[in-house]
């Protein structure tokens, strides 16, 4: 890939509302969990655990993408209501290990607009990686009729297509 998300997010200006209502299911199931701790997982600008923020001040939310120019911007944008910051290719267990994580530290994993970037078998990956740090994994996938390809390399899989992609407890190592 030639692109990269910071360069993709330079010009970003912050939560619009028009991304919270496009998303306004996922966020309000989010919301109805009531985690306590969460960590989201290729989180890009973050626009979705700002909002949470703010619904939920006192909600321990960290921040993971595998572009640490993100992350570094998000540090120094961020650090007054994110927990913890981590850099980290989620397809590799052996970085996913290095960020310390402990067994069900969080309340919920989650993701919005991460995994459409992803074939079945990366796709698998991801979630046996994380898998042992949560009782839940909440993941928003644009699906096939979605009108943007923002980054260009997008699989926007129809419903039977994501049955396919079913993960079960039989899977994770």
């Amino acid at each position: 890939m030639n692109k990269s998300w910071f360069k993709y997010y330079k010009n970003h200006r912050g939560v619009a509302l028009s991304n919270i209502l496009l998303h306004w299911p996922y966020l309000l199931r989010i919301i109805q969990l009531k985690p306590k701790k969460m960590l989201e997982i290729g989180c890009g600008p973050a626009d979705h655990s700002v909002f949470l923020s703010y619904i939920k001040p006192k909600t321990n939310i960290s921040l993971l993408d595998n572009d640490s120019q993100i992350i570094n911007s998000l540090k120094r944008k961020l650090s007054n209501k994110i927990a913890k910051f981590h850099v980290c290719d989620i397809t590799d267990k052996k970085d996913v290990l290095k960020q310390n994580f402990i067994n069900n530290e969080f309340d919920l994993i989650y993701s919005q607009g991460l995994m459409e970037h992803f074939n079945k078998k990366d796709f698998k990956i991801i979630i046996n990686n994380f898998l042992p740090y949560t009782q839940k994994i909440l993941i928003s996938i644009p699906a096939e009729n979605y009108p943007n390809r923002d980054f260009g390399n997008e699989l926007l899989r129809n419903k039977k297509q994501l049955r396919l992609v079913q993960i079960s407890t039989d899977e994770v190592y």
